[in-house]
């Protein structure tokens, strides 16, 4: 009888064993050996299971906003809790096993983190640098598909063109209005790379000569007219700022007493040249404000002004029809002091708005 209890028992027991066997919870585990750190942050190994996903991540600090994505780099539009203690940030939600990758937003670090789901993951490090914004380290090459890197490609190309254009509207020597030791020098090097020399007074009753590496220029609207932001160094280095006047006949460096830079007349290109002599006769503009015009005319793409007629006297602006060398007209408007206000084509559309 005894022996029948016993074997009763070690039944009972196996079938329990079996049980909990067939309910114990599935685990998929992804152990990373070459681990990739950045900033000190470094994955070991991701653990999925029914509703949450475990990534053993260390160093972690700060709060974070998460996004998730699958394997074709979809977002997953679905509320996921979060939490990190012991070293293991844990993500739950019913689509946890379909995530791939994440996003980790904080404050001042975005982490970017691809392939959770394979034998190695890879990151980015999105962080904010003083002066020039957020600047991104890691290994673009792994993180990035083939046809993500040549949409890249093509956008940095076109970046290029772009930058290579506003370069072009400031190439020349820009001379300050009130001491001519301080200048900027916008030119190419021997190697076609664009470059800025900017002489600079050393508040010391010298001068100070920096050359810096055009990387990208840009112009936005200021309070008082353009700005000119200038990058040396894209993913890291400094900034510049000047202000344009209202013609972009002169260039105010910001910080500097407002110190007013106008271009040398003979580094003026043969188009602006001309324009500008044509200006000053044909309707008796100083040269400053002739140079200003030359500038709009260039902007706008007119080509060479060879004549002007029509002019229209008003109580503080006068109009005249402007007619460039391939036979376009423009119809010009100007304050009374010389200034362009605006300049509309022969179909009466506004092409250009200045000064009021």
């Amino acid at each position: 009888m005894n022996k029948r209890k016993q074997k009763l028992i070690i039944m009972i027991c196996i079938c329990a064993l079996i049980f909990l066997s067939g309910c114990s919870e599935k685990k998929i585990t992804y152990t990373y050996d070459n681990k990739k750190e950045i900033t000190a942050l470094a994955l070991t190994k991701s653990v999925y299971s029914d509703g949450k996903l475990q990534v053993y991540i260390s160093d972690l600090e700060g709060d974070f906003d998460l996004t998730c994505y699958d394997a074709d780099f979809q977002k997953i539009d679905e509320d996921f809790s979060t939490d990190y203690k012991n070293g293991i940030y844990t993500i739950k939600g019913e689509a946890a096993e379909r995530i791939s990758g994440i996003v980790l937003r904080g404050s001042y670090d975005h982490f970017y983190i691809r392939y959770l789901d394979s034998p190695q993951y890879a990151i980015l490090w999105e962080h904010e640098a003083t002066d020039i914004g957020w600047v991104t380290d890691g290994d673009k090459e792994k993180y990035y598909t083939q046809d993500e890197l040549d949409q890249q490609k093509a956008a940095v190309e076109k970046r290029n063109n772009e930058q290579q254009e506003n370069f072009s509207r400031f190439e020349g020597t820009w001379i300050n209005t009130e001491d001519e030791e301080i200048y900027l020098e916008f030119y190419l090097d021997d190697n076609g790379d664009r470059k800025l020399t900017w002489n600079h007074s050393d508040g010391q009753g010298g001068y100070r000569k920096e050359e810096i590496n055009v990387d990208e220029i840009n112009i936005i609207d200021g309070l008082f007219g353009p700005e000119l932001v200038i990058l040396d160094g894209i993913d890291w280095g400094c900034q510049y700022s000047f202000d344009l006047s209202e013609d972009m006949t002169m260039i105010i460096n910001r910080g500097l007493d407002q110190e007013e830079f106008y271009l040398k007349q003979n580094d003026v290109p043969e188009e602006l040249s001309a324009n500008k002599d044509f200006f000053m006769k044909t309707m008796s503009l100083d040269e400053d404000r002739a140079l200003g015009a030359a500038y709009v005319m260039q902007k706008i793409g007119a080509g060479t002004i060879v004549d002007a007629t029509n002019k229209i006297d008003g109580e503080h602006a006068y109009t005249i029809t402007l007619i460039s060398d391939s036979g376009d007209e423009y119809i010009a408007t100007f304050s009374e002091d010389g200034f362009i206000g605006t300049i509309k084509d022969e179909d009466d559309e506004l092409i250009y708005y200045g000064i009021d």
